[in-house]
């Protein structure tokens, strides 16, 4: 049974984004329900693998084996390595070998999109999931169960109440749709829990036509819905609210007044008394998202040489994500997440995965400025924002 418009409710899941990723960035980057990383070295990406129980790591093949080697096996999240030309396809047996999820090629954006959402659970604009509530057949190692269904794409389910699966593991299921049996071979690909109850997600290993587009015909039929949420997560960064309007009437638009707005968030994030004077909507939204390295640096104590430059940054990017602007500027943003990588290469773990989300942070606020310039039919940039993102480092491991 299909239940049209059930919410799937889940926790923000952490992913992280280390290398040449490309268009996948843009897909990412226009989700406000992930807790995005975002690497440009090996140091960053250990980092928030070991502070982070990632949902996804999302690299390529110039990057991946670096990674996978100084990951400690028992604790390597899922990898989803996207693979740029013929040399990556031929270390593909080292890519597993090493612990590799999924090998995608990286310019194949509705595979790209597929991986993700099955490792992740998530929908997309262009990969919708279909809340699914019947029952499940499942055969594993020789054992039949039958278990409660959660989600399908058009390329996998999720079942509940699976405890003995573990990633890898082969099954054979089988479930209705329109009335009629799919059976199929599948891989488990993800384990969660929810309610209380573990489960997991399940990759179809081989869809016959008749089955294929069975279920194409169901999922399709949910990607208006779909595509609307996605529409609403993109939008969702800064819209002016009332007190925002009249914050901007009495100020004026324009950079000249991003100063005024430090000076309002320098004074929130000071402040012990519970009755600070509200922030305009947006600047309370940067407020929010601040890294502790930041909120030192708003009360004057010892922090990263980083941390000004950041916090400038983000009242920027906010601040014209109100367009009032007209064209978007965002070039020292982009720049100043190239710079961030070498001016905490020195820094502790904790202060490197400070890095990635504040890298993230400003890169999806640009990202918004970019959706936003496009649809309003301005003078918008017409490079993919997934070209604009400052390109990660190679380290001395390179592929063969």
């Amino acid at each position: 049974m299909i239940l049209r418009g059930t919410s799937m409710a889940a926790t923000t899941q952490p992913v992280l984004v280390y290398g040449d990723v490309s268009d996948a960035g843009f897909e990412l980057l226009a989700r406000q329900d992930l807790d995005l990383r975002w690497a440009l070295n090996l140091e960053e990406a250990t980092a928030v693998t070991r502070a982070l129980p990632l949902s996804l790591v999302l690299t390529s093949d110039a990057f991946a084996l670096d990674y996978l080697t100084s990951i400690d096996t028992r604790s390597r999240p899922p990898v989803v390595v996207l693979v740029h030309g013929q040399a990556g396809w031929q270390n593909r047996d080292r890519f597993r070998t090493e612990g590799a999820l999924a090998l995608v090629s990286a310019h194949d954006r509705k595979s790209v999109v597929a991986a993700i959402s099955e490792v992740t659970g998530l929908a997309f604009r262009y990969y919708p999931r279909v809340p699914f509530q019947g029952i499940v057949d499942v055969t594993h190692r020789g054992e039949t169960f039958f278990l409660p269904g959660i989600d399908l794409s058009a390329s996998g389910i999720s079942v509940r109440d699976f405890p003995t699966a573990q990633h890898g593991d082969l099954v054979d299921i089988a479930f209705d749709i329109e009335e009629q049996p799919v059976s199929v071979s599948a891989m488990v690909i993800r384990s969660f829990e929810s309610e209380g109850v573990q489960c997991v997600g399940l990759s179809f290993l081989s869809l016959p036509p008749e089955f294929k587009q069975r279920i194409a015909r169901v999922v399709e039929t949910e990607k208006a819905v779909a595509e609307d949420a996605w529409r609403n997560a993109a939008a969702a960064g800064a819209s002016p609210g009332g007190h925002t309007m009249d914050v901007i009437r009495e100020l004026g638009g324009g950079e000249s007044v991003n100063q005024t707005y430090f000076e309002m968030l320098r004074h929130a994030v000071r402040s012990r008394s519970k009755t600070v004077a509200v922030l305009p909507s947006w600047l309370g939204d940067v407020r929010r998202r601040l890294v502790s390295e930041e909120r030192r640096f708003l009360r004057d104590e010892p922090t990263s040489s980083w941390a000004e430059a950041t916090v400038r940054a983000r009242i920027d990017l906010g601040r014209q994500g109100l367009g009032f602007d007209g064209d978007p500027v965002y070039g020292p943003a982009l720049e100043l997440c190239a710079l961030l990588g070498d001016q905490a290469a020195t820094s502790p773990p904790d202060v490197l995965t400070q890095v990635t989300q504040v890298r993230a942070d400003l890169l999806r606020a640009t990202n918004v400025l970019v959706l936003a310039s496009r649809e309003a039919g301005g003078g918008a940039p017409t490079a993919r924002i997934g070209d604009a993102v400052p390109p990660a480092h190679v380290s001395s491991t390179q592929l063969n």
